[in-house]
């Protein structure tokens, strides 16, 4: 902890705490702070990365494609607010224990964050996917058929008809690989 508090970013502090009986990670950022099943020390620069040409504001509607273990929708959920709404689309269903997960150990969070089980892509329909409860999981590169799975896909532009949303105003895509492919049916919105 020593460690990673002499080198963080100007606006971020770690901690640890006890939650539920276990220990758990405690990181504030730019004056936002939440806790986490796992140390958030070499991600913290994302949190301003994938913000760098708009930043998350109140009242706004945000994708986070590829939410991994929701450790940035938690951040976007308390940025937009209580009116606001986070998609946290995420098709490896062991990450998305891991966002519930997290979202458990915060009692202060807005409820705004939507998890949905499936992938953008480029057309609606099943594709293999690579379901390896890590960030490699992915539609892309499938190791081995193991851990391959069907999931549902669909386009961004039909996503958001179905939700019936006249706006998106961020949209975080960190889809291994897939991000191409996404943009590919993300043509009207």
């Amino acid at each position: 902890m020593f460690y990673y508090s002499l080198l963080k970013k100007r606006n971020t502090s770690f901690g640890l705490s006890e939650k539920n009986g276990r220990i758990t990670y405690e990181t504030t950022h730019n004056n936002v702070s939440f806790f986490t099943n796992e140390a958030l020390y070499p991600i913290i620069v994302d949190f301003d990365y994938y913000q760098h040409f708009y930043k998350v504001k109140t009242n706004d509607i945000v994708v986070d494609a590829g939410a991994n273990c929701g450790h940035l929708s938690m951040l976007f959920s308390k940025l937009v607010g209580p009116n606001g709404k986070v998609f946290a689309i995420e098709p490896d269903k062991f990450n998305i224990q891991k966002i519930k997960n997290n979202i458990d150990l915060n009692n202060d969070l807005p409820e705004n964050i939507l998890i949905e089980d499936i992938l953008f892509w480029n057309k609606n329909g099943e594709i293999d996917f690579y379901e390896a409860g890590t960030v490699g999981s992915s539609a892309i590169w499938i190791p081995d058929a193991q851990h391959c799975v069907k999931k549902q896909s669909v386009t961004i532009d039909d996503w958001v008809e179905s939700h019936k949303l006249e706006r998106l105003d961020f949209i975080k895509m960190d889809i291994e690989g897939a991000e191409i492919e996404a943009l590919e049916g993300c043509k009207k919105i």
